[in-house]
């Protein structure tokens, strides 16, 4: 049975901070998504009800509100791909403890690597939901905006 005093293995140490890296990097992705998506959002509706001054400037109107919600989509999509990455990484770590740390209760008494089943979905869901949510009302106002609904 560990005792209070017994150090953590270099192995537990080490995946602990790496999941915590990836967890944090999680996070400031999404911190700087809903950033982007919301200035991003701000310009499309900026150039969708505001009426240009002249015509050569409606056309460039026009031009910006088709592109702005290509590049959200876009940021979105890439944003999705990075955080799923930092996710599958999350889960290489675990396992890789879990392997390597399989029949030792040397940290029995440490914080799960990780945290329990339902707490590791539920933190990963947040992030993957936002995403997916910027995604489908890109999509949704390029398909509005090229007329395909």
């Amino acid at each position: 049975m560990p005792t209070e005093n017994q150090p953590a293995s270099t192995l537990y140490v080490v995946t602990i901070q790496q999941l915590q890296t990836q967890d944090m990097a999680i996070g400031g992705r999404l911190l700087w998504l809903i950033n982007a998506q919301a200035f991003l959002f701000g310009i499309y509706s900026a150039s969708v009800v505001f009426m240009a001054p002249t015509p050569d400037m409606k056309t460039l109107q026009r031009e910006l509100g088709m592109a702005m919600p290509l590049i959200g989509l876009s940021i979105a999509v890439f944003t999705l791909l990075d955080i799923i990455s930092s996710i599958a990484q999350m889960n290489r770590l675990t396992k890789n403890y879990r392997q390597s740390n399989n029949g030792h209760d040397q940290e029995f008494e440490f914080p799960l690597v990780s945290g329990t089943y339902y707490d590791r979905l539920l933190r990963r869901v947040s992030p993957i939901i936002s995403t997916l949510i910027f995604i489908s009302v890109w999509s949704y106002l390029i398909m509005y905006d090229h007329h395909w609904l």
